[in-house]
């Protein structure tokens, strides 16, 4: 597993600017699939399908990223991923804890006695659940 790009900024992300971001990110690294939430992230998925990138566009609920993380977890412990050393990536797994979500799975929040956020940890596990899903395929 490999971090390419991470931010966050308390004060909010602009979504014309995010989204020609990731564009820039998907033209260089040309991945086979492209994750989104549909509540943050229609309008990024909006800009990368008019730029033709339609076809790879995958929408990620609730339960599909619940899947994922109880999935990341499970290779975790059986010690079949790893990830690239990434000091940040480490920090937001250092940071997050596994709660059951709903119907099953579970979704990754951050510990109380934390500071910091955990987009990597979020994006890892939505990372599992849009893999499961292309092998699933």
């Amino acid at each position: 597993v490999r971090v390419i790009d991470a931010l966050d900024d308390e004060r909010g992300i602009d979504a014309d600017w995010l989204a020609q971001r990731v564009l820039g990110i998907a033209v260089d690294a040309d991945p086979e699939v492209i994750g989104y939430e549909n509540l943050t992230g229609s309008h990024l998925a909006s800009v990368l399908a008019n730029h033709g990138w339609h076809d790879r566009l995958r929408r990620i609920t609730g339960a599909r990223a619940a899947a994922g993380v109880a999935s990341l977890l499970v290779a975790v412990r059986n010690g079949t991923v790893v990830h690239d050393g990434s000091e940040e990536l480490a920090l937001d797994l250092s940071r997050a804890v596994g709660k059951s979500f709903g119907d099953g799975g579970t979704v990754f929040h951050r510990l109380s006695s934390a500071s910091g956020g955990i987009p990597g940890a979020i994006a890892l596990g939505a990372g599992f659940a849009l893999a499961a899903d292309e092998l699933l395929a």
